[in-house]
C-alpha cells in the first residue's frame, strides 16, 4: 500500500498525542534526508525529455535529480555507449572549446559537470534524444516515492522533524525516535544500489 501524506499526519497525531493538521514541511525534509543516505532502488529513474540539435553543448539536470547513473543518447537509429567523463574536468573541456568550429562538431561521446549542467564534447552534430538515468530525491507528497519497506523509517523520521521544530530535538521521546529510526534505516541499507558516494566534482 502506497504511503501518503495523509498517513504520515494521522500516525504521528497518534504516537506524539497530537492534533496537527499540517506537517507537509517535516515531511518534505525527511523525504531529502532520507534520499540522502544511500542510492535507493526506489529513487533510480530516468529522463527523456531533452533533446540535442546541432551546435547544442549541454544538458540540463531533471528537477529532482540527485546523482548521476549515466547518459545515453541515441541520433535516431541507435543508442550510443554511456558518455564518459572528461578527464581534466570542465578545464580541460574549455581548452577543447578555444579552437573547436562547427566542422568539429560530431556525436558527443564525453560530459562535464558545472553546476547543474553537463557540457557535452564534442558539440552536437545533428538531432539526438537522450536518456538520463539518475537517483531523483523524493520530492512528491502526494504519494510518496519510498515503497513499503520503508514506512516506518519514514514515519519515525518525519516525528523527529516534527520534535526538533518544536524545540524538543533534546527530551528522551526524540531520542527514543532517532533510535528506531537509526534501527530501520541500518535494515534498509543492504537494498541500496549502493552506499551514499562521495562523487569526485571537477570544476573550476
Amino acid at each position: 500500500m502506497a504511503i501518503t501524506k495523509e498517513e504520515l499526519l494521522t500516525v504521528l497525531n497518534a504516537r506524539l498525542a497530537r492534533s496537527e493538521t499540517d506537517i507537509d514541511e517535516e515531511i518534505r525534509s525527511a523525504l531529502y534526508d532520507l534520499s540522502e543516505l544511500a542510492l535507493w532502488p526506489d529513487l533510480w529513474t530516468s529522463d527523456t525529455s531533452q533533446t540535442l540539435a546541432s551546435g547544442d553543448v549541454s544538458l540540463s539536470h531533471p528537477s529532482d535529480f540527485r546523482i548521476l547513473d549515466k547518459i545515453i543518447l541515441n541520433d535516431g537509429s541507435n543508442d550510443g555507449r554511456p558518455l564518459t567523463l572528461i578527464d581534466g574536468g570542465f578545464d580541460q573541456y574549455l581548452k577543447r572549446k578555444e579552437d573547436e568550429s562547427s566542422t568539429d562538431y560530431d556525436e558527443p561521446l564525453e560530459y562535464t559537470p558545472r553546476g547543474t549542467l553537463w557540457y557535452l564534447d564534442p558539440t552536437a552534430d545533428g538531432a539526438y534524444t537522450t536518456v538520463i538515468y539518475y537517483w531523483k530525491y523524493a520530492t512528491s507528497l502526494s504519494s510518496i516515492d519510498f515503497s513499503e519497506p520503508f514506512r516506518e523509517a519514514i514515519y519515525n523520521a518525519v516525528m523527529m522533524k516534527y520534535l526538533e521544530g518544536k524545540g524538543l530535538a533534546q527530551t528522551p521521546k526524540f531520542a527514543e525516535k532517532a533510535q528506531l529510526y537509526l534501527r530501520e534505516t541500518t535494515k534498509l541499507l543492504p537494498r541500496a544500489d549502493r552506499p551514499n558516494p562521495v562523487v569526485a566534482y571537477r570544476d573550476i
